[in-house]
């Protein structure tokens, strides 16, 4: 800016004499060098005629920073309301600092004001450094707005402790306030009777048990809720705790104490029965196999081969549900997988039935996860062990000009199930030239009673058939309770 610019806008706005004009143009030529040393915006302004606004008559923005403003403000006017540091300096002739206003552009901004003198002492203008502090004041908000929100959430806890008679339906939790110091500053009336049933008695002990609940680091749980449990004799507690802070500093905290007694009696009452129920199950599956036992001694003693034949039956239906129940007891559960079901008992089915040299191979589906209920699971595999015996008897009784495989499917649709048993043997025989059994006809007693199995143990449907180059098993039944599937 020239320094007739200055001059002339001091004439027309300003009671300013020459000479004092004089001395801001030579100040005003310094003004850039001022601005790059300082990175910040440098401005000269000097009371108007009516002494209600100042004017800017010089100006210099850095180069070595952004600077406040993206045009010139000379010849434009101040305010008292904007920048109350500048018009008090003008009036007062002492210096401001860290005083904050708003420039023309409308942006919060820090000034430093300093006055003008004459040879005379008297303030002829002052020079204003400014400052961009719009980042620092919406932090500052910020912080404002958070602790605003933490002082009523302390005002809202506190109301509720207060105001217990009202709420005494409401609040089944103990409360305990206390100050920066532990010490407690207020206890509902849930709080003081645990603490009594703890033994705590004295206000030392209630400090002491108070530190051992709290954090011992302060910039890791400020402002976070820490769970405890506590055991004393019978009682079982959750205790939470937390930690008040205003500005960075501790200023109290709150205890929350929950009775979970009744809730871990529960617990180990269910552990109790759960233990009860595997034990049960491992006692069936063990008298099971002993009578499945004294059955094997009874085969070696007969010598009707029809006889011996009855007893293996039986023997295969009790090792069948044996292994239901040792499922049960091994892995404690409500519902049994029925894939885990069908890769343990084909095996062991083929394996008690057959020789070495018949190498009949059974192929299951990959093992994936079907719960059904265990009512369920003990009919399947008395219908699982009937099939393969039959597939093995009759089916591969001759022999055979390929491998003998049974393959097993399931499949499951919403809350249907279809498996199915395929064999490529021989087929089964059918009196009166028949080649299937669907669910009313038939004379076949190994069918028969798997037809009478899944229609009335599990509400289900099953087909038979001779399909020439095998036979094909069919059972189709609906979960029972909702069982669940995943892959």
């Amino acid at each position: 800016m020239s320094s007739s610019h200055l001059q002339q806008l001091c004439l027309d706005h300003t009671e300013l004499r020459p000479e004092d004009i004089q001395i801001l143009g030579t100040l005003a030529a310094q003004l850039p060098m001022m601005a790059d040393l300082s990175q910040a915006d440098l401005f000269i302004d000097c009371l108007s005629r009516d002494r209600e606004s100042a004017i800017v008559v010089a100006e210099a923005k850095p180069t070595t920073a952004s600077s406040l403003y993206l045009g010139s403000v000379i010849g434009q006017f101040a305010y008292a309301q904007h920048e109350p540091a500048v018009m008090y300096c003008l009036l007062s002739g002492q210096s401001v600092t860290g005083s904050r206003g708003i420039s023309q552009e409308q942006k919060e901004m820090q000034q430093n004001v300093v006055p003008i003198q004459n040879q005379q002492g008297q303030p002829i203008g002052v020079l204003i450094l400014e400052r961009d502090i719009t980042h620092e004041v919406q932090q500052e908000k910020n912080v404002a707005f958070l602790k605003e929100k933490t002082e009523q959430l302390g005002k809202t806890l506190l109301h509720l402790a207060l105001q217990e008679d009202r709420t005494t339906g409401l609040m089944h939790e103990g409360m305990i306030l206390f100050d920066a110091e532990r010490r407690v500053t207020y206890s509902n009336r849930s709080a003081e009777a645990w603490l009594m049933r703890l033994g705590m008695t004295e206000e030392l002990e209630v400090r002491r048990w108070l530190t051992t609940l709290l954090p011992k680091e302060r910039n890791v749980l400020q402002n976070q809720m820490l769970t405890h449990e506590v055991v004393s004799g019978t009682y079982a507690l959750e205790v939470k705790s937390m930690l008040l802070y205003e500005e960075g500093h501790p200023v109290g905290g709150l205890l929350l104490i929950r009775d979970l007694s009744e809730l871990k009696e529960r617990e180990k009452e269910l552990i109790l029965k759960s233990a009860f129920i595997q034990e049960m199950h491992h006692r069936v599956k063990n008298n099971l196999q002993t009578v499945a036992g004294l059955l094997r001694l009874q085969v070696r003693r007969t010598q009707h081969e029809e006889v011996k034949q009855t007893y293996r039956d039986m023997i295969q239906r009790m090792n069948s549900i044996a292994l239901i129940h040792d499922i049960l007891a091994y892995k404690g559960l409500d519902q049994i997988n029925l894939y885990e079901v069908i890769h343990r008992l084909c095996p062991m089915v083929i394996h008690s039935l057959t020789e070495l040299d018949q190498n009949i191979r059974c192929d299951l589906p990959a093992m994936q996860t079907l719960w059904i209920e265990p009512e369920q699971a003990t009919t399947l595999a008395l219908i699982v062990t009937e099939l393969i015996q039959n597939s093995i008897k009759h089916g591969f009784g001759d022999v055979m000009n390929q491998e003998p495989i049974i393959t097993i499917t399931i499949h499951q649709s919403d809350d249907m199930v279809t498996m199915a048993l395929i064999d490529n043997g021989a087929g089964i025989h059918m009196p009166n030239r028949e080649t299937s059994v669907s669910a009313t006809g038939g004379s076949h007693f190994g069918l028969n009673m798997v037809r009478t199995l899944v229609q009335g143990q599990l509400n289900g449907t099953f087909r038979f058939e001779n399909t020439g180059h095998g036979a094909v098993a069919e059972l189709q039944f609906p979960l029972s309770n909702g069982g669940r599937e995943s892959g």
